[in-house]
């Protein structure tokens, strides 16, 4: 009666794990999108806007995840929890008589360790992996940002120079036609 219940219960921890993996594929798919828009752009403030959009996306599947995963976890301890009820039951039963109660036990722990250490391991190589290729991408696209940032305030400063000395130039050329017309006058 139990038994369908354990299985139902990994039924839906590997549904999580497969809607982990599933985001952790969009994560990188942004990713590879992102790459792709950053060798489109030309211009330095429409990049910067559209690199800064999906950073955030790519941030924002990385976070869903983890919450997958979190979530995951959580029905691995819920599971956990039942198994370990299901032994303190044969546990009872085995103090009534039971004799081989004890093999199935052995077994169904053997069995469940099995599982949850390969599912354990199996998820964090593939979460760790994605996660390091999605941190790197976005610590690079962090970097060409602030590059990028960092252009456009010495394209600003530069245009602002260019401003001033335009005005002071244009100011001289006022002066100097003014002198030149009194002398004419004078």
């Amino acid at each position: 009666m139990t038994h369908p219940t354990r299985l139902d219960a990994l039924d839906s921890l590997e549904r999580d794990v497969q809607e982990a993996f599933a985001l952790i594929q969009e994560a990188a798919s942004q990713v590879r999108q992102l790459a792709e828009v950053r060798a489109k752009f030309t211009g330095l403030a429409e990049s910067y806007d559209e690199m800064k959009r999906v950073t955030t996306q790519a941030t924002g599947a990385l976070s869903d995840a983890q919450a997958v995963l979190d979530h995951a976890r959580g029905d691995l301890q819920r599971l956990q929890l039942g198994v370990e009820q299901e032994i303190d039951a044969v546990k009872f039963a085995q103090r009534e008589g039971q004799a081989r109660v004890e093999q199935t036990l052995t077994e169904a722990q053997q069995a469940w360790q099995r599982a949850q250490d390969a599912l354990t391991a199996r998820l964090a190589q593939q979460f760790d992996a994605h996660r390091a290729n999605v941190q790197t991408e976005v610590g690079t696209l962090t970097s060409e940002l602030k590059a990028r940032s960092q252009a456009l305030d010495n394209l600003n400063a530069q245009l602002a120079e260019a401003k001033r000395l335009s005005t002071i130039a244009l100011a001289g050329g006022v002066i100097g036609a003014i002198l030149g017309l009194l002398g004419l006058l004078f």
